[in-house]
């Protein structure tokens, strides 16, 4: 029985070590902006034929940044971790659209455990949770067997400790791959589209802004009325964007 946890445990950590992406790039090294504007047309034309990966996202995304086009090309990398949230290289291009800006409405800087767990929770991926949650059921089925046949004379805590165990991390796991896929087939983030656009504190007023947010600016849509977005900043600031100047992630049916 040993041997047979002590091999579930051996596929648990083999299976995450294959789980590891491999991403590949189908952009160009062609500094000519016509070579990335055929490319994009190429990319754009298999994501509207229905071929929709984090890897093409991604790659959409590059060509718009090499374009010059930084709200479009913070939105792809958006919607490339919206489908992969582990896409190691869609996290640091963003990432490094958002640092070329000193925007006074990012975030304040967050403690270090928040940021560990951020990263814990990013790196699971949904494929990676549905392997976990597999590999944790066969690991809870080979306690419950070792429990099962354990000799009657000897105690039983060790195996019982480790069938609590798998099943209370199986149940996370579950709970977790639950939560992150309503967070993928409902993402309320957006990307400001236009040059600068501007926040107000009621729908249809244009008067007195409250705030104004450049182009790939990213924020928070909390709902839509009357051809305005209620939307929520990172720094806590909440006003109503009109719609014109924002792009969801995930595109209002």
């Amino acid at each position: 029985m040993k041997h047979l946890l002590a091999l579930v445990l051996i596929l648990l950590f083999g299976a995450l070590l294959l789980a590891e992406n491999t991403i590949s790039s189908s952009i160009p090294d062609s500094d000519e902006s016509g070579g990335h504007q055929k490319t994009l047309e190429l990319l754009l034309q298999n994501a509207d034929s229905g071929s929709v990966n984090a890897d093409l996202y991604y790659n959409i995304g590059v060509c718009y940044y090499q374009l010059g086009n930084a709200g479009k090309s913070a939105l792809y990398y958006l919607r490339a971790l919206n489908l992969d949230s582990s896409h190691r290289m869609a996290r640091e291009n963003l990432e490094y659209l958002q640092n070329l800006h000193g925007d006074e409405h990012q975030a304040p800087q967050r403690l270090f455990l928040i940021m560990i767990s951020e990263r814990i929770y990013n790196w699971m991926s949904l494929n990676r949770l549905a392997l976990l949650c597999l590999l944790f059921l066969l690991l809870s089925a080979a306690c419950l067997h070792w429990l099962m046949h354990y000799p009657h004379d000897k105690e039983k805590g060790l195996p019982i400790l480790l069938l609590l165990i798998s099943v209370l991390l199986l149940i996370l796991l579950i709970v977790l791959s639950i939560y992150k896929h309503r967070r993928v087939t409902n993402n309320p983030m957006a990307v400001i589209m236009s040059p600068s656009a501007q926040g107000y504190s009621t729908p249809g007023e244009e008067k007195a802004p409250l705030f104004s947010l450049r182009e790939g600016f990213i924020l928070h849509v909390v709902r839509s009325e009357k051809g305005y977005s209620l939307v929520h900043l990172p720094d806590g600031l909440s006003g109503w964007v009109h719609n014109s100047d924002l792009e969801r992630v995930l595109p209002l049916k």
